[in-house]
């Protein structure tokens, strides 16, 4: 009995000869980790403050609870969940007013052949 293996919508981005994805755009890239980082620094930072530790436990505590949290356990988390969002193709530009795509028999003149006789 064969083993069906699950086919992700980015495979065929996979670099043929390394098989690693391309890297996200940095625009996408900040917003995944605006989304993670946030809500958690909110919740922390709530459960930090309301303790009766000194300002610089606080502080202490805060930090060291926030980046462990962000960076082990909800960044890649995040990373793997939007995969699909960060390495989706980047929509084309937009073309210009006026400005086709040539093709190739436009381009060196109508009825020119390149063929010598």
């Amino acid at each position: 009995m064969r083993r069906k293996i699950k086919q992700f919508p980015t495979a065929e981005l996979r670099c043929d000869s390394c098989g690693s994805l391309p890297e996200p755009g940095r625009t996408r890239l900040t917003l995944a980790n605006v989304a993670v980082m946030l809500p958690i620094e909110l919740v922390v930072h709530a459960l930090v403050v309301d303790t009766g530790l000194p300002y610089l436990a606080k502080v202490a505590v805060l930090a060291v609870a926030a980046t462990a949290l962000v960076i082990w356990v909800a960044e890649p988390s995040a990373m793997r969940l939007l995969r699909s969002w960060l390495h989706a193709p980047r929509p084309p530009p937009p073309q210009q007013a006026g400005r086709g795509a040539r093709t190739l028999a436009g381009e060196g003149g109508a009825g020119r052949s390149t063929r010598r006789p």
